[in-house]
């Protein structure tokens, strides 16, 4: 599991890319992974990170993105 979901969180949480982070938050669900949108931010955060880079676009399609998510939760 990324996280446990605490509720509140979500509902006070901002992000520059939102939408990309609801977006791999979705992802995440349909797969069975519950998470807050600031644990999904800051997966991509700190994936970015690695590559020096401010925020990486989201692969186009979601499965793209679920197969480089998957990578990423394997590493936590």
């Amino acid at each position: 599991m990324i996280c446990k979901i605490r509720g509140f969180e979500d509902e006070t949480y901002s992000h520059r890319y939102m939408t990309d982070v609801k977006r791999i938050k979705q992802v995440l669900k349909v797969n069975g992974y519950n998470s807050t949108l600031r644990d999904c931010g800051n997966l991509w955060d700190d994936h970015s990170d690695d590559f020096a880079a401010g925020w990486l676009n989201l692969p186009h399609t979601d499965g793209e993105l679920w197969v480089e998510l998957e990578g990423l939760i394997r590493q936590l």
